[in-house]
């Protein structure tokens, strides 16, 4: 690891209060992620030097916004990707964790980090929504997602595994605001809404009780 990286690592654990073991597990993500970068794209090339802010950071921030009172049960991370959110918050410690992609070479890097990381976390290679109508998956305690789909889109997507109880929270940009307004014609939802600590347009949306307008999640 290069001296800026060094510098990055340790601005980043201060930020969000880690340990120097958990703090280790990220140096150990950060460098298997450049080193499968090379391979296939994982994330933007130009947000590479800016790894422990733009990805890090920006998904650890999450774990300040989960209930206290989170019901048990599973966690996903739709559309995983890289690892983020989901990856870096089972890192910090949330369990149940299950980081759900449809690309298998993601899959297989996921399953390299968990690995080398020895984290609580489970990886599943399949597309949502088609699996879940077919109620393989248990209900969700809560679901994370970052760049994945506008919140009309999303919802439809991760509405077969959300019950009354599910916690959804999102990561979202600067059409946040629309998005919500385009989502309320056909879902009703409770909704906090936070601002992104590494993004100046970026926000933090948690959403509850989420069903379809004329009918209720069971």
């Amino acid at each position: 690891m290069n001296h800026l990286s060094n510098i990055e690592a340790t601005n980043f654990a201060k930020s969000v209060n880690v340990s120097r073991e958990t703090l280790a597990k990220f140096q150990l993500y950060a460098e298997l992620l450049k080193h499968w970068q090379k391979k296939i794209n994982l994330i933007g090339s130009n947000t590479t030097d800016s790894l422990w802010e733009r990805h890090f950071l920006d998904s650890a921030q999450l774990m300040r916004c989960i209930p206290k009172n989170l019901e048990s049960g599973p966690v996903y991370d739709i559309g995983s990707g890289a690892g983020f959110p989901g990856l870096v918050l089972a890192i910090m410690g949330l369990k149940h964790m299950h980081l759900v992609d449809s690309d298998s070479r993601k899959c297989v890097f996921l399953n390299e980090v968990v690995r080398q990381t020895n984290v609580n976390a489970h990886v599943t290679n399949a597309r949502f929504p088609i699996e879940t109508k077919r109620n393989l998956y248990p209900k969700a305690s809560l679901i994370v997602a970052r760049a994945l789909a506008p919140l009309p889109k999303l919802l439809d997507i991760v509405f077969p595994v959300i019950s009354s109880t599910t916690c959804c929270i999102f990561l979202k940009g600067a059409r946040s605001q629309q998005e919500i307004l385009d989502a309320k014609h056909h879902w009703h939802f409770k909704l906090k809404t936070f601002e992104s600590q590494t993004s100046e347009n970026g926000k933090i949306l948690i959403l509850s009780e989420v069903s379809q307008n004329g009918s209720g999640a069971k």
